[in-house]
């Protein structure tokens, strides 16, 4: 997956948090989080490297705490024509991109005149909130956030149940990604047409129906269920269930009508 959420931070200000967000958020969405520590790498042009991820991004996260608007080292400031925070919210609004500033511990807003013109405009974006003491409620809503810039569905209350299996089997990183979501809606097709196949055959009486395709129908049922969440392979999913379902309709029906006749 490309980077496509960057996070603007400054170093002498949130870098701890700025880290632990990473983190977080890439065990969300893998080898999509943008952070110049780990990303850039030596002998690299750091603006040129900036703008080109900025550019190509889908949602900018800025985290703004109390040395935001000026280093605590007393070296740049928002403004200055060398500093890389000011870079990076000039080149996200410039771009145009979805931005999401992040207050941390009770931060305000900085207010539009103790903004240089070129970001004034970042006090527009409706922010949201990090307290080190609420850190994973906030994180929660945050991430809620990203989903929908990224087009792609939290996970549902299914989705969390069976990750919560796999971690007490011992898949901790186990997870309903985009990725996972794409094939279980492809595995969903497969099956829901070799039902439908399956059926026509005990149709026709070329098989005998036998409860042993009830079964691997409704096996169809459960990667359909995952794979309707897919941002861009939701359709397969929806085809695979309908197959699925009509199928098992139909092999229940004759089934049970055999039953009776005998």
């Amino acid at each position: 997956m490309s980077e496509e959420i960057f996070v603007s931070y400054r170093r002498s200000d949130t870098a701890a948090l700025a880290g632990r967000i990473r983190d977080r958020l890439n065990a969300l969405f893998p080898d999509s989080v943008f952070l110049d520590v780990d990303n850039i790498k030596p002998g690299t042009d750091f603006v040129e490297t900036i703008q080109r991820v900025i550019r190509s991004s889908k949602v900018v996260i800025i985290l703004i705490g109390k040395n935001w608007l000026e280093s605590a080292e007393g070296g740049t400031r928002i403004g200055d024509r060398k500093d890389f925070v000011t870079l990076e919210a000039r080149e996200a609004l410039e771009s145009k991109l979805p931005i999401i500033p992040v207050l941390v511990d009770g931060v305000s807003m900085p207010k539009e005149e103790t903004l240089p013109k070129a970001i004034a405009d970042l006090t527009r974006q409706n922010a949201a909130e990090i307290r080190h003491s609420h850190f994973e409620k906030d994180f929660e809503s945050l991430a809620l956030a990203i989903y929908g810039f990224l087009g792609i569905h939290p996970p549902t209350q299914f989705e969390q149940l069976m990750e919560s299996v796999a971690s007490r089997a011992g898949w901790s990183h186990f997870r309903y990604d985009e990725a996972m979501r794409s094939w279980h809606a492809l595995i969903a097709l497969v099956l829901g047409m070799l039902s439908a196949i399956a059926t026509s055959l005990v149709v026709t009486g070329f098989f005998d129906n036998d409860l042993e395709f009830l079964f691997q129908t409704v096996a169809g049922i459960y990667p359909a269920i995952i794979g309707m969440n897919s941002a861009g392979n939701r359709p397969l999913a929806l085809a695979g269930l309908g197959l699925c379902v009509a199928s098992f309709v139909v092999q229940f029906v004759l089934w049970d009508a055999l039953t009776v006749v005998q």
